[in-house]
């Protein structure tokens, strides 16, 4: 379950409770064959377009596979896709037309993370869904909104940073020890301070041992509205 917390400090940061599943390939090309076949832009500038050939099947192994062939991050809930199966991919498209049209039909939006990773959410829901739902549990809330007040501390202290002015997306956990362990960052049109931001929060100490029911890891999304309004991040 993924929970946006409002009317706090905590309202603009996503936390992802169900555990974050990155299909990340770093490969530099494209899986050739049956699969996909990179297509060589029309013009300078326009996005590389790829053929796929993928049939209906599990969202979380299409989601996969579409990684392996396209090189492309895509970010998402483990609890989003479970129980969900893609839809079926012919012809040449881009990696994002691509990614939108796998999954189709299957309640889930693309949104873009940066030039090389996607993530997936929840269309919105009716607002009558959204009441009916049972309130978040206080001592998650008070916890998260611990995480984000120490992380935004921390990314807006530092003018190097230049936190507030890209989307950051951020998946870890917090261990025994109560400091963020394994971190992946990726900062969205800056993937150059991707290694500040990473060791300026890895091993960060939060202050406290997650709640029980807290399932990691988690992610955290953090916009440029919500880092300068809640982080005090400079304009």
């Amino acid at each position: 379950m993924a929970v946006l917390l409002p009317c706090s400090r905590t309202a603009a940061v996503l936390i992802s409770m169900l555990g974050l599943a990155a299909s990340i390939s770093k490969a530099a090309t494209p899986v050739v064959g049956q699969l996909s076949v990179p297509v060589r832009a029309a013009h300078a500038g326009a996005p590389q377009s790829f053929v796929f050939s993928m049939s209906p099947e599990p969202l979380h192994d299409a989601l996969q596979q579409y990684s392996r062939i396209t090189g492309v991050s895509v970010l998402y809930d483990t609890g989003y896709v479970a129980d969900k199966n893609s839809s079926s991919v012919h012809g040449a498209y881009s990696s994002r037309e691509a990614l939108e049209r796998l999954v189709a039909g299957t309640g889930l939006q693309v949104r873009y993370a940066s030039t090389r990773a996607f993530t997936l959410m929840p269309k919105p829901e009716p607002e009558r869904n959204r009441a009916a739902r049972s309130p978040l549990n206080p001592a998650r809330q008070q916890y998260f909104g611990r995480l984000q007040s120490r992380i935004l501390d921390v990314l807006c202290a530092d003018p190097a940073i230049e936190a507030g002015r890209y989307r950051l997306v951020l998946r870890f956990g917090v261990g025994t020890d109560y400091k963020i362990g394994p971190l992946q960052v990726v900062a969205s049109g800056r993937s150059e301070l991707e290694p500040a931001i990473h060791a300026a929060l890895s091993g960060l100490d939060v202050g406290a041992a997650p709640p029980a029911a807290f399932e990691q890891p988690a992610t955290m999304l953090i916009t440029p509205q919500s880092a300068r309004r809640y982080g005090a991040c400079p304009p």
